[in-house]
């Protein structure tokens, strides 16, 4: 566990162990303060980091305004994107919300299929509303979190080859974004924006999210988290893509720095 660091002893360590050069004490601390250290310096090491030696970072001599500005556009591309998350999110939420109470309420499922679904709307977390009885199925399930809605389609994908209900209604809901009706890849998809999701609005930058995936093998990877920003980023016409390009190519060398330095280990 890492000792908590005041401003000034954070701006003393940036400096005397890392080499950051800082101009502006004023300026630095309010960034600081502002912003989150962890957030301001693991961001823009991915750009500035040119060697890890025993699981310590190296980085290029720079301004501290220069990892303030590299952070600024992470924070740029992120504000761009989550709205574009939001619209789908809504988008996603209202046609589940909307397919799944008619399959409730139209008695269009067997009992065990509809106990099965019942269940999944008992179990996620609505605060103000009485039991659910398969009523107002719709307010129920628009109070839901993305990563609640996202099991009913996982259901009805899990299930399409049970009922021809169930493969129209998950082509309904995915339709426009996602072809594919695989199950696996429809749940790897929505799993990983459930967590690009998260991370965007938690604040947590875009470079330590593409930089944190692994692969199956356990090797740090960036490939499946920019396919995630990349679906996102598309939905709309943007004016992010050159920040988005630079965000990925330091994304990459940052994970080929830190992979080969497992290796050497």
């Amino acid at each position: 566990m890492k000792a908590f660091k005041t401003l000034d002893e954070q701006i003393k360590y940036l400096s005397d162990k890392k080499g950051i050069i800082f101009e502006n004490d004023r300026m630095a601390k309010d960034t600081l303060l502002d912003n989150n250290y962890y957030n301001v310096i693991s961001a823009s090491k991915i750009k500035y980091v040119k060697d890890i030696v025993s699981k310590h970072h190296i980085y290029e001599n720079h301004n501290f305004s220069d990892w303030k500005a590299y952070y600024d556009i992470d924070c740029k591309v992120s504000r761009e994107l989550m709205p574009i998350m939001l619209d789908f999110e809504k988008t996603i939420n209202s046609r589940t919300a909307y397919y799944i109470a008619k399959l409730i309420e139209h008695d269009e499922i067997e009992p065990k299929f509809e106990n099965e679904l019942v269940q999944l709307i008992k179990r996620a977390s609505i605060k103000n509303l009485p039991d659910y009885n398969k009523m107002e199925t719709w307010t129920y399930m628009t109070r839901m979190t993305f990563g609640e809605t996202k099991q009913f389609i996982f259901w009805l994908a899990k299930n399409k080859k049970k009922s021809p209900l169930f493969d129209s209604y998950l082509s309904g809901i995915l339709k426009s974004f996602m072809t594919s009706k695989n199950t696996k890849t429809i749940q790897n998809n929505l799993n990983e924006l459930n967590n690009l999701r998260n991370h965007l609005f938690h604040f947590t930058p875009l470079n330590i999210y593409v930089t944190s995936g692994r692969g199956k093998n356990g090797i740090l990877t960036t490939s499946k988290r920019k396919k995630a920003i990349n679906f996102i980023y598309n939905l709309k016409d943007g004016t992010i893509k050159s920040d988005i390009m630079a965000i990925y190519e330091n994304a990459d060398r940052f994970v080929t720095i830190k992979n080969n330095q497992h290796k050497v280990s």
